[in-house]
């Protein structure tokens, strides 16, 4: 997992890692009486050693049954040190029989000596799927949870035995699997032929991922990451993620997903933000997407969206983070900002047992939230103090009164899909999804029925399902585009991008008065042939009719302020800067200078330099003018010595 160095229980010496002499570790139930959440909420041990240890990842079943991966030959093989388990790490399947809260029985699903620190788990239906470099697992087991048979999903991530390879599958709400990888590489091929590959010309570093559940239509959705550690979607198909920084520089970051986008972790030909004397993500570049917050000093882990109501209403739609580093359950409760979002971050749980490091958090189908506890008295530096990896814990969050349930899942009746799709739990959303999917056009009045509704969840969950019929379901996304609450307009425009014409739309929404929903125009507009980073595009190519237009309307109502709009309208150019900067500067008297320059510094079009070196040598304009012109030239000047 993603470990920086913990500095209350560490020390770092030569960019190295020596533990200091950690506090004694906690038995499980004194452990857990010094954990703290909100009023009205309790936490409760579900599991402990010797029933699990070293839990790197977690997944909770239709069941209530929780998956844990073992880490216990935790990065043995990269120490070149024996492994404490010659048998190999484990799958873990653990179930509360008698719902008293406590986990009464272990079955080991797998355990190998190839499974070495797996680093990511995922339970959907009979599929079971593990993210370990170089492979992403798919096995697939009876009802007896025997293995029926185990392949290769995609495979080429580098990071074997190592924290910055492949990370867990999320399942998303268009019915295709989201993920993430680290910056020790990667070089994959999808089932259908396509190619990707991290290296210093093209992807830049760790990235996100998206393919279908049967391997094809593999996509780099954004990259120049260092290790993010595990996508979180909502049901609107927004994407989120927390990344990890360089190691004691305190910045780790959480992450807004804007497809296309290049986060800058490292800067222009490959370079680190000390090599370049850049700021450390490189936010003073054009290109490069802002983060939402700096999270400080820690080691990010596993990451949710919530999307139940058991937990209190502040907590709903909103972001839990497994922070290690910091000892912490956070939440993340966001605000749209402009065309990206702002954040206040607060501890959703706390220990004051200094060996507390949660690695994962997930939601059981009663809505409660399941918390993997690594325990140990240090993170970072490959290692791990407990020198027998013998320790572990699970804890299930939950409001005071509300004891363990399961509810049944009925996929026969109306009643009994409605629930289960609007389950906060992976894998009854997706037992629900692909029933509703396998139906086609037979689901479309239910799905009707709960668009028609009040729950923006099932909304959200039954337009993606019905868009897929097409003209069946046109109606349904029409009133989608027209939809008073901003999030359901960019889903509308999302759907369309997979399955219809989503530019045909989008005209009509080019003054929509939510910037997000011009930022979502703007990402269907851009050329995905021209994902790369901007210094490195090539040849200009042809658009889609209307789109230059189209990003015209767009440009002229930035107001200089908002970095993810201009972002956004710099994804959308990739690749057509000239022809666009020729209609920019026909409506240039439209715009304030401030927007204006912004947007020729994003665009760096080669056809502006001839303008800027006039206007550095109009002796009748304004001197401060003059002044940023020249500054305007010189990244022209620049632009043109990069490689192409």
């Amino acid at each position: 997992m993603t470990r920086t160095r913990a500095l209350s229980v560490a020390v770092i010496v030569s960019g190295g890692l020596l533990l200091a002499r950690p506090a004694a570790q906690q038995a499980p139930e004194a452990s857990v009486a010094g954990l703290k959440t909100e009023p009205g909420l309790e936490i409760k041990l579900w599991a402990a050693e010797p029933q699990l240890s070293n839990p790197s990842n977690i997944a909770v079943d239709a069941r209530g049954r929780v998956w844990v991966l073992e880490a216990v030959n935790y990065r043995r093989r990269l120490r070149n040190e024996p492994d404490i388990r010659p048998a190999g790490d484990r799958i873990l399947i653990l179930d509360d029989t008698d719902r008293d809260g406590r986990a009464d029985k272990v079955t080991v699903f797998d355990q190998s000596p190839e499974l070495r620190s797996p680093l990511g788990i995922d339970v959907l239906g009979d599929r079971v799927i593990v993210s370990q470099s170089p492979n992403i697992i798919v096995y697939t087991k009876d009802a007896g949870d025997r293995i029926v048979s185990k392949d290769v999903l995609l495979t080429g991530f580098k990071g074997v035995d190592h924290d910055h390879g492949v990370h867990a599958v999320v399942f998303g709400p268009d019915g295709r699997y989201y993920f993430n990888a680290g910056n020790e590489g990667w070089d994959i091929t999808g089932k259908d032929g396509t190619h990707v590959r991290m290296d210093a010309t093209s992807y830049f570093q760790g990235a996100a991922f998206r393919v279908n559940p049967d391997g094809t239509g593999l996509q780099v959705l954004a990259q120049n990451f260092r290790n993010p550690y595990e996508l979180a979607l909502d049901s609107f198909g927004t994407i989120f993620q927390t990344d990890n920084d360089d190691d004691g520089n305190a910045w780790t970051r959480l992450n807004y997903l804007m497809e296309g986008g290049n986060y800058g972790f490292r800067g222009p030909l490959n370079r680190t933000w000390r090599e370049d004397r850049g700021t450390h993500f490189h936010a003073e570049l054009p290109g490069v997407v802002p983060n939402i917050a700096r999270l400080g000093a820690g080691a990010p882990c596993g990451l949710i969206v919530y999307e139940g109501t058991l937990l209190p209403e502040k907590y709903r739609g909103q972001l839990l983070h497994a922070e290690a580093g910091k000892r912490i359950i956070a939440a993340y409760l966001l605000d749209a900002d402009g065309a990206g979002y702002s954040t206040r971050a607060e501890p959703l749980v706390s220990s004051s047992d200094t060996w507390f490091r949660p690695s994962d958090v997930t939601v059981a189908p009663d809505g409660s939230v399941f918390i993997a506890d690594w325990y140990d008295p240090g993170v970072g530096g490959h290692g791990m103090g407990d020198p027998l990896g013998a320790r572990g814990r699970i804890y299930r969050l939950a409001p005071a009164d509300a004891r363990p349930a399961v509810p049944a899942v009925d996929l026969d009746s109306s009643q009994g899909l409605t629930a289960a799709l609007r389950s906060p739990n992976q894998d009854v959303f997706y037992l629900a999804h692909w029933r509703l999917a396998s139906q086609g056009r037979a689901a479309l009045p239910l799905l009707r029925t709960l668009w028609q509704g009040v729950d923006p969840v099932l909304r959200a969950r039954s337009l993606w399902l019905a868009a897929a019929s097409g003209a069946d379901a046109a109606d349904m996304v029409r009133d989608a585009l027209r939809d008073q609450d901003a999030r359901f307009r960019v889903l509308g425009l999302r759907v369309l991008a997979m399955h219809g014409d989503v530019m045909a739309a989008a005209r009509a929404l080019l003054h929509d008065p939510s910037p997000q929903v011009r930022r979502e125009i703007l990402v269907e507009l851009r050329d995905p042939r021209h994902m790369m980073p901007p210094y490195l595009v090539g040849d200009q190519t042809s658009a889609p009719p209307g789109a230059l237009e189209s990003w015209l309307e767009l440009a002229k109502q930035y107001d200089a302020r908002d970095r993810w709009y201009l972002e956004a309208l710099g994804l959308a150019a990739r690749g057509r800067e000239d022809a666009l900067y020729v209609k920019l500067r026909e409506q240039r008297a439209g715009m304030t200078p401030a927007a204006f320059n912004q947007l020729l510094v994003e665009l760096r079009p080669k056809a502006a330099l001839p303008d800027l070196v006039t206007a550095v040598n109009d002796r009748e304009r304004d001197v401060m003018v003059r002044m940023q012109m020249e500054f305007l030239e010189a990244v022209e000047r620049l632009q043109s010595l990069l490689p192409t």
